[in-house]
């Protein structure tokens, strides 16, 4: 491989070039001294039997994951979840737990990860080893490869010397939570009064942890960059629900399209957007010119599950977070736990443009406009209550 070529980021937008489950399988096989997972939910059984024969052959190198525990996943899940962590144990494996219940119980709901509801705690999804640095968006579950997600293989050493700083810290601050918590529920006004912050910088790019205990807001993160850009403003995000009265970044974007900028965002299927005050915020977009698609493939049941902003064709925006009040909201409790990739690099950048050009012309891909989104209303209102949150793949 030549040197420039390893310095470049390696693009992937899954299902159309290629799936996350040849693409992380790869990255574990190639591995030698370490692995290191940060995901909500690990209940794959063919990449937790990759990760347990690695450590098989290799006793010395260290795997290690940050994520939920076994309660914190719904019933369609829980089997998987149970089998997944059992082998991890066998094979000692170390799993931090970020404990469901950290976060103050008056702000989130009592359904389990995998059912219908809102949950608020660990939503970054990261994985490193010694070879490579991996930001992807999908949940590690079966199938993987159901929904469109993009993934970014970096091979410089910044990227996996900064990926490793942010694991470690997320990893520390799960210790620390656990032994002021243990199995309690807590309200973090009360009985927690530590905060954190993970703020790495590197040459070309930045690299944050937000939603409590950490202190940096998505919100503020990007109301800083849509706030300041110039041209354009292109995204690839599942949803877009802004509900916020301040620094609502809907209406920022509706105030920026007003300024001449060419604003336009892919988003998954609009009847299947589950919130009123969600549906709101994109028929707010449509209604101010702000070119707004849906897509989804039947065949492949490719949903968007991305979440990507490209800025003036120079800055990129990777994040695990929803456009929606828990994905970038700051405060106490009232945020999930997101990872965020801020990106000057050129090749990046126009790589992730060219994923965004091909969605947009993509047969799956529908442009939303008042009429269409009306149409979908009214037809939703006549589904029974059970078939409103259920998409099909026929």
């Amino acid at each position: 491989m030549r040197s420039f070529d390893k310095e470049r980021p390696i693009l992937y937008l899954a299902p159309y070039e290629r799936g996350g489950l040849e693409t992380i399988s790869e990255l574990i096989s190639e591995a030698n001294d370490f692995i290191y997972i940060i995901s909500p939910l690990f209940c794959n059984e063919i990449l937790a039997d990759r990760l347990v024969k690695k450590k098989s052959v290799d006793s010395k190198i260290a795997v290690r994951l940050v994520t939920y525990p076994i309660e914190a996943y719904g019933k369609k899940l829980k089997d998987s979840a149970e089998k997944v962590r059992k082998s991890f144990c066998d094979a000692e494996i170390d799993v931090g737990e970020f404990r469901r219940n950290w976060g103050n119980p008056r702000l989130f709901s009592q359904a389990s990860l995998g059912d219908l509801g809102t949950w608020w705690g660990l939503h970054g999804k990261l994985m490193v080893t010694d070879k490579a640095a991996l930001f992807f968006s999908s949940l590690l579950r079966d199938p993987l490869d159901r929904r469109t997600d993009i993934y970014v293989i970096f091979k410089d050493d910044d990227h996996i010397d900064h990926y490793c700083k942010l694991f470690e810290n997320m990893s520390e601050v799960c210790d620390r939570l656990r032994e002021i918590s243990g199995d309690k529920k807590v309200v973090w006004d009360d009985e927690i009064d530590f905060s954190e912050q993970f703020h790495s910088k590197a040459s070309n790019f930045d690299l944050y942890i937000t939603g409590f205990p950490w202190i940096d807001s998505g919100r503020e993160i990007l109301w800083k960059i849509l706030s300041n850009s110039r041209s354009s403003i292109y995204g690839i995000h599942e949803i877009i629900g802004d509900d916020s009265k301040r620094y609502n970044l809907v209406d920022l974007l509706i105030e920026q399209k007003k300024k001449g900028l060419d604003i336009q965002f892919i988003i998954a299927p609009f009847h299947t957007i589950q919130k009123a005050n969600y549906k709101n915020s994109i028929r707010d977009m449509c209604g101010n010119g702000i070119l707004t698609y849906e897509h989804a493939v039947k065949k492949k049941f490719a949903t968007v599950h991305s979440k990507v902003i490209i800025v003036d064709d120079h800055t990129a925006v990777l994040s695990s977070f929803k456009l929606t009040g828990s994905g970038i909201d700051e405060g106490k409790g009232k945020s999930n736990n997101e990872i965020v990739e801020i990106s000057n690099d050129e090749y990046l950048v126009t790589e992730l443009k060219r994923r965004f050009t091909f969605l947009r012309q993509h047969e799956g891909t529908t442009a939303l406009n008042q009429k269409l989104l009306n149409q979908f209303t009214k037809e939703l209102a006549n589904r029974p209550l059970w078939q409103r949150f259920v998409q099909t793949a026929s």
